[in-house]
């Protein structure tokens, strides 16, 4: 995800929860080991729907949102400007899941039981969530926060670097990073697990 692009949202359809719905979507940095769900690996975030739990860097989870199955859509939204994430289920902002996240960070998605299926949409056609909403009331926010001279230095210079860029076409969904990548017959783990360092596939498949 290039940090240029200040926001960045992703979502994903659940098509099927196969046998246990053990699913996760979220982040993690290109050293993270594929054959776990997001969150539980060092450097990696993630929402898990089989209990609804986030998890940052940990086996042990904490209570966040709904659990999501079969004909949920699931969005993940990181801002760079604040340096926090938070997801959507069909729509609606489920509130801030982490904060203080690193720069550097791949969109991730995680399968571990058999017949998991899921669609993800990197801004190829509409999004379910109302993103160009949420970016006009972060443009207002930046707006108030740059007249009132409380920016910090590190704001500021993402601001400067993004903002011809953070709200013009998909820059705020694709930028110059490519979604994962797999051949849905031939998953990159025994997990199900999809590598945040591939690059074109839309639709992901646990076996």
């Amino acid at each position: 995800i290039p940090p240029s692009c200040g926001i960045y949202y992703f979502e994903v359809k659940i098509i099927s929860k196969g046998r246990d719905g053990y699913m996760g979507i979220g982040l993690a940095h290109k050293t993270v080991s594929m054959n776990r769900l997001p969150g539980w690996e060092k450097d990696s975030y993630g929402y898990h729907g089989d209990d609804g739990n986030s998890f940052c860097s940990s086996g042990n989870g904490r209570k966040y949102g709904p659990t999501f199955t079969t004909g949920d859509v699931i969005g993940c939204c990181v801002n760079m400007i604040s340096s926090t994430v938070f997801y959507t289920k069909n729509g609606i902002n489920l509130g801030t899941a982490f904060d203080n996240v690193p720069l550097g960070l791949y969109p991730t998605v995680g399968l571990q039981s058999p017949g998991e299926i899921a669609d993800a949409n990197f801004g190829d056609r509409p999004f379910v969530f109302d993103i160009e909403g949420y970016m006009v009331e972060c443009r207002t926010k930046l707006s108030r926060e740059i007249d009132g001279h409380t920016l910090s230095s590190r704001v500021a210079r993402i601001w400067i670097r993004s903002s011809r860029r953070w709200y013009s076409g998909t820059w705020y969904t694709t930028g110059t990073a490519e979604p994962p990548r797999t051949s849905p017959r031939q998953p990159t783990s025994s997990s199900g697990r999809i590598s945040p360092r591939y690059r074109t596939a839309r639709r992901y498949r646990s076996w």
